[in-house]
């Protein structure tokens, strides 16, 4: 559930992506169908780079709350 004043669920703020609940696996979809296996670690250590500057814009953004 996403939280008003972030805009990003709690998992995103922890993980930096979103979750994808194993029954919308079957669906496709675009995180779906672009996956691969084999890029997945350097996605994710570039997901991990770039977590800081969200939680950066989302404190920015919750002072101004």
């Amino acid at each position: 559930m996403k939280k008003t004043s972030t805009g990003k669920t709690p998992f995103f703020l922890t993980y930096d992506t979103e979750v994808v609940i194993p029954t919308k696996m079957g669906c496709l979809n675009h995180r779906v169908l672009f996956f691969f296996i084999n890029n997945n670690g350097k996605e994710m250590r570039a997901n991990l780079d770039l977590i800081e500057e969200v939680r950066l814009s989302i404190a920015i953004k919750n002072k101004a709350f």
